[in-house]
């Protein structure tokens, strides 16, 4: 059975799902769900699809943002894919607690990269920030992937969009990769279009009927190559032409894999795992296996599938001098100066 097959055959589950959804919003937009809100600024960043819209580095463009401007900034996640539940501190500004495998692989990776921030995991994110308000009193929250969840009330609502995919033509879950219809868009503030190229327009423009936000354009450029056992650096120049051993488990793999094939790598084998995968021993050894079978000179992945891969090595001796992880940062195309605005607005007490 073919892919288009399939997904003929789901769409009437999509149907019901989006249905749902709807009603749902419905809900919560005549307030018959309640929805809590806050005197301290809360801003979302979220997704309409699954996933593979590159909002990490998003997040952490505006935690950065924040803590220039000398903000006590409180990250709050669900953490998916962690082994616990309930609230869980990753971070409290000087100390982290645990690992990815606890804490999840997103908020681990922030708190790691930003000293200073406070990092939550909760599934219930409104007791998340009770939580954070009692303990450290934070002056904004950023709620990373928390479009659906509208129990929270936010002050800035931001949602990631691919610049490369053309939305009207996808499916609401299972039978395509977007949470609820487009009309769900029109709640939004702000849409932050990643990976923008030649199409993004097109794409912005089939978008109009859902949503009168305005936008910003954006890129994700390579700060920095890095390797994971030493933590010394690798130029993007020495990847050109090198034979590579390619692994991930992220949201967007091919994404991934054509970034490093525009670079001229030479991507010998390309191995991909689900996203948020939590590796296991057998598979860093069947990794190890393809490195030495095709010769390879370097193995390569992302800065996420990095901290996951931290866990794993805590206690074993991995041999991986040979693994470098690639870490992104925001180039903007347009709206920097439309976002910093929105930015400054909502705590404009430390800004004056």
């Amino acid at each position: 059975m073919t892919d288009q097959s399939s997904k003929i055959l789901l769409l009437p589950l999509s149907w019901i799902y989006a249905g749902m959804m709807n009603l749902r919003n419905l809900l919560f937009d005549f307030k018959i769900f309640r929805v809590r809100n806050f005197n301290i600024p809360i801003i979302s960043v979220g997704n309409i699809t699954t996933g593979g819209t590159g909002k990490t580095p998003f997040v952490e463009y505006l935690v950065r943002y924040y803590q220039e401007f000398g903000v006590k900034v409180c990250v709050i996640s669900r953490g998916y894919k962690r082994s616990t539940t309930g609230t869980r501190l990753v971070s409290d500004g000087t100390k982290i607690f645990g690992d990815a495998h606890l804490n999840g692989d997103e908020p681990q990776q922030i708190a790691e990269k930003f000293p200073g921030a406070i990092v939550i995991v909760d599934e219930k994110r409104v007791r998340a920030v009770e939580y954070a308000i009692k303990r450290f009193q934070p002056s904004i929250f950023l709620l990373d992937d928390a479009f659906q969840h509208r129990s929270l009330g936010r002050n800035l609502d931001i949602v990631m969009i691919d610049g490369r995919v053309n939305l009207p033509k996808t499916h609401v879950i299972p039978a395509g990769n977007r949470r609820e219809s487009l009309n769900g868009l029109r709640r939004a503030d702000l849409l932050v279009f990643s990976n923008v190229s030649a199409t993004s327009q097109k794409v912005l423009n089939s978008l109009k009927p859902y949503s009168s936000a305005s936008s910003v354009g954006i890129r994700y450029n390579i700060k920095t190559i890095r390797s994971l056992s030493t933590n010394q650096t690798i130029s993007v120049e020495d990847l050109i032409g090198a034979p590579c051993i390619v692994f991930c488990g992220i949201g967007a793999p091919a994404a991934f894999r054509q970034t490093l094939t525009d670079l001229k790598v030479n991507v010998v084998e390309c191995i991909v795992y689900p996203d948020h995968h939590l590796y296991t021993i057998d598979e860093i050894q069947n990794i190890k296996r393809y490195f030495e079978i095709k010769k390879a000179k370097y193995i390569i992945t992302t800065e996420k599938d990095a901290t996951r891969l931290r866990t794993l090595c805590k206690g074993e001796h991995l041999p991986l001098q040979s693994c470098y992880y690639i870490e992104v940062e925001v180039s903007f195309i347009a709206g920097e100066t439309l976002l910093h605005y929105a930015l400054k607005e909502k705590i404009n007490k430390h800004f004056a």
